[in-house]
């Protein structure tokens, strides 16, 4: 009889080519004075090229949980568990937990310019850049994540921004055409067959 075992999964892919306002504001101000360097990536707009070149992992998956907690430094993380269905770059676990500042612990709550709130059940597609490590480990912060709505405006799994934004397919993948070129895929609404293609095409260059 042979048992399973319990260990994470690696999956991988590997291209050829109500407290105090005080109390919160504190919190607010410590955090500033931690990561004084994060804000750049967070804000700087990412071109589609930047966002497939500059993640480690590339993976799309579902999200199972999520959990805030407080660190040893007072400040509040959040773990968010997915489980992967799809690896298109770098090393994943799967389960893959991404780890970011920020969350709510009680009635203290920390909010992160440029760090999406995922949403238990809802599926993503997500570039990762140093997690566990990064304020928020997202290239361009939440520009790094794209949303998974299943027959969204009678669209198959149309893509969304993290916030539910509608995108389209010249508003994503239209920077790392070369000037005069037509937009790989089809006009109209992101999808998510759409995406995955020029995922793996950029990765293949």
């Amino acid at each position: 009889m042979s048992m399973q075992s319990t260990r994470p999964r690696v999956r991988s892919f590997r291209a050829r080519a109500g407290r105090p306002a005080a109390a919160v504001v504190a919190l607010a101000a410590a955090l500033a004075l931690a990561v004084p360097a994060a804000h750049p990536q967070m804000t700087a707009a990412k071109s589609f090229s930047q966002l497939v070149g500059e993640a480690e992992q590339i993976f799309v998956g579902t999200v199972t949980a999520a959990q805030s907690f407080r660190r040893t430094n007072r400040l509040i993380a959040t773990d968010v568990t997915f489980a992967v269905e799809r690896v298109l770059k770098g090393d994943v676990l799967d389960p893959f937990v991404l780890r970011h500042t920020g969350g709510t612990v009680g009635d203290f709550k920390v909010s992160i310019r440029g760090a999406p709130e995922f949403t238990v059940g809802a599926r993503y597609v997500v570039f990762v850049v140093n997690n566990g490590q990064s304020v928020v480990p997202l290239v361009g912060g939440d520009q790094g994540v794209f949303r998974v709505v299943p027959d969204a405006a009678g669209i198959p799994a149309a893509v969304q921004t993290a916030r539910g934004g509608s995108l389209t397919n010249a508003a994503v993948l239209g920077a790392r055409r070369p000037p005069g070129a037509a937009v790989r895929g089809p006009a109209g609404p992101l999808t998510l067959p759409v995406l995955l293609d020029a995922i793996a095409t950029e990765l293949a260059q």
